[in-house]
């Protein structure tokens, strides 16, 4: 049942992100290479994933893959 829940969780948690660049993106707030590293780097402190995960799930989130 505990694995159910956290699964749901990160789950959740992902979608929140995802829904989050997406508003941060149509805004213009990934202009520069510094804005894009320090959402980099909030995905790998949300999600718990390594920079080539966090990179490649910036990407999806934004529809680039």
């Amino acid at each position: 049942m505990k694995s159910q829940t956290n699964k749901k969780d990160k789950v959740m948690k992902e979608r929140f992100l995802e829904k989050f660049i997406m508003m941060e993106f149509v805004k213009g707030n990934l202009d520069s290479q510094e804005q894009v590293n320090d959402m980099v780097s909030l995905i790998q402190r949300k999600l718990g994933v390594s920079v080539e995960n966090a990179r490649e799930f910036l990407r999806k989130a934004v529809g680039l893959i």
